[in-house]
């Protein structure tokens, strides 16, 4: 289920469906307007609401301080190597407190937006895994599968199936954001809404997942 603002406003007649700039899902309607309503015509345009996203993720994707980028909530400088001997594709490497991008010249800012997501990518195999599992057997919530993608619109999604897609940007995030959103996933394999009864089960393992959210939308602005 897409994460979404419900509003209802007077003498309003239809509901419809508006995503910003930013992602962000709002369904309008009039004052009688429910959430169980609302999460019906979501549901029933999730393919357009996933195409839209997609879309804003292709923007944004375009956009890079390419001297900087932050990994696990810390911010970390990005350095360039020229290997006039290297013929492959630009490479990428952690070094103590710098990701070092190498390449035969100097890199494009595509290349080195690729080069940051493949390391990403690389730690987001690596590290999301374990943590889905640590919680899995706390809350005695199992997904089928984890996948994960390059989405800067959504930090993650618990399909129908019970399967998690991660976004590889997660990386960026310090832990305690990380484990935030991977309960929010998790708790939606037996809450599909955005229910009391869902934010209960947040509630019992991110007690302060009303502070974590608004650091959230902090890291989504500069990601």
């Amino acid at each position: 289920m897409f994460e979404y603002t419900l509003k209802k406003k007077f003498g309003v007649k239809h509901t419809y469906i508006k995503i910003d700039k930013k992602g962000n899902i709002t369904v309008s309607g009039g004052l009688l307007l429910t959430r169980k309503y609302a999460e019906k015509l979501i549901l029933s345009k999730q393919h357009w609401i996933q195409k839209k996203l997609t879309e804003l993720e292709s923007q944004k994707s375009k956009t890079l301080n390419s001297n900087e980028f932050y990994y696990l909530g810390e911010k970390y400088p990005i350095k360039y190597e020229i290997d006039e001997g290297y013929k492959g594709k630009v490479k990428y490497q952690f070094l103590d407190n710098y990701l070092l991008i190498s390449n035969s010249y100097s890199p494009s800012n595509e290349e080195v937006i690729f080069a940051r997501d493949e390391f990403y990518r690389e730690k987001a195999k690596q590290i999301l895994p374990n943590i889905v599992s640590k919680f899995s057997i706390e809350m005695k919530l199992y997904p089928n599968r984890i996948t994960f993608r390059k989405a800067k619109t959504r930090w993650g999604s618990c399909s129908s199936n019970n399967n998690l897609s991660l976004s590889v940007y997660l990386l960026a995030l310090p832990l305690e954001l990380i484990e935030h959103v991977i309960v929010h996933e998790l708790a939606h394999i037996k809450e599909k809404n955005h229910s009391q009864k869902f934010w209960n089960i947040v509630k019992m393992y991110r007690a302060d997942f009303l502070e974590e959210k608004n650091k959230l939308k902090w890291f989504a602005k500069i990601i």
